[in-house]
């Protein structure tokens, strides 16, 4: 098994996609014939800077399989009249505040929040903190149809013509540590999500970040013992058959015939852990065993993309927590067995 991924692993890693950051700037508007506005959403109407500074980066991370971009924007502000007409866009300001006016409403979102809008035309305004500093935000923009398919999160679905703002820091602080380390990999002179499967586990992740953040809705009834049993069994089989593969809860949970408020119910009753946290096991384990074969060639970051991990930094400490000891020194161990 093992000598047979490790080549599946070595030839994709010799066929690296080409889709590394793309990084353009859109300074010096009025000193520059050729400049143009960015063109992320549908069309743009107007674009206009709100000081002498003029300056505007916009870093992208182009879209996996499930169709999500990721931006950054850093701006000295501007104003920008934009219609969306396909997609919904999610906003995360870590630096400055965003203000955003559709129709006859404006809401105002600062770090810590976020602004979500399905298709539509809005103004909006971002407002550096104070004087010689920046705007920054980060941006993910997704394809309606997948927003869509996360009803069976029991997420807001922002139909055309809707705006979602939320200060609910529970989710977002962790969905912003994974835009950064995606953009902080991708920034890197030998980024590792450029992998086919690395970067599609990485924007499995994100998706379902996404669908945590516009979560709705009271929890789901307790489901019957039985009925328990047989989901949480259903759904443990689907998750230890495709660990390897780019899963998100809502798929598990589509596969356990069952819906993720229900699933997550009953694994917190079978466990006391989250559907997450038990695939999250099952991808340590076939890890250990992995790094335990110490075939030559194998390497830590070898392993942790093999069974489905995306973060090296958060593999090691769950590695570590699981296990006692770091994943290099069970490798390092297997490599000096004769």
């Amino acid at each position: 098994m093992f000598s047979s991924s490790a080549n599946l692993w070595l030839q994709e890693r010799d066929r690296r996609i080409l889709m590394g950051l793309s990084a353009r700037d859109h300074s010096g508007r009025s000193q520059r014939a050729d400049w143009s506005p960015p063109n992320i959403f549908s069309s743009v109407e107007r674009f206009d800077f709100t000081n002498r500074t003029e300056h505007l980066k916009v870093c992208t991370i182009p879209s996996g399989p499930r169709g999500l971009a990721v931006f950054e924007f850093v701006s000295s502000g501007h104003v920008s009249v934009t219609t969306e007409e396909i997609r919904t866009a999610l906003v995360l300001p870590t630096s400055g505040r965003l203000e955003v006016q559709v129709g006859g409403q404006r809401q105002t979102t600062v770090r810590g929040g976020f602004a979500a809008f399905g298709p539509i035309r809005r103004k909006t305004t971002t407002v550096a903190p104070v004087h010689n500093a920046f705007y920054r935000s980060l941006s993910i923009v997704a394809p309606q149809k997948y927003v869509a398919n996360a009803r069976q999160a029991k997420a807001k679905v922002l139909s055309p013509g809707m705006c979602f703002h939320s200060e609910d820091t529970t989710e977002i602080g962790s969905l912003v540590d994974f835009l950064e380390y995606m953009l902080s990999d991708f920034k890197s002179p030998c980024p590792l999500l450029t992998a086919p499967g690395a970067y599609a586990a990485a924007e499995a992740l994100l998706a379902e970040y996404v669908a945590r953040a516009l979560s709705t809705g009271p929890p789901s009834a307790e489901p019957s013992t039985q009925h328990s049993n047989r989901t949480f069994n259903r759904a443990r089989e689907y998750m230890a058959a495709h660990h390897q593969e780019p899963i998100t809860v809502v798929e598990v949970a589509r596969a356990a015939g069952t819906s993720v408020r229900a699933l997550q119910s009953t694994f917190k009753a079978q466990t006391g852990k989250s559907p997450r946290q038990i695939l999250t096991e099952i991808r340590l384990d076939h890890a250990r065993a992995f790094l335990e074969s110490g075939l030559p060639g194998t390497t830590v970051t070898h392993a942790a993309f093999e069974v489905g991990f995306c973060h090296l930094g958060r593999f090691s400490s769950a590695y570590q927590r699981a296990f006692g000891e770091l994943p290099s020194t069970t490798l390092k161990r297997a490599q000096q067995l004769p």
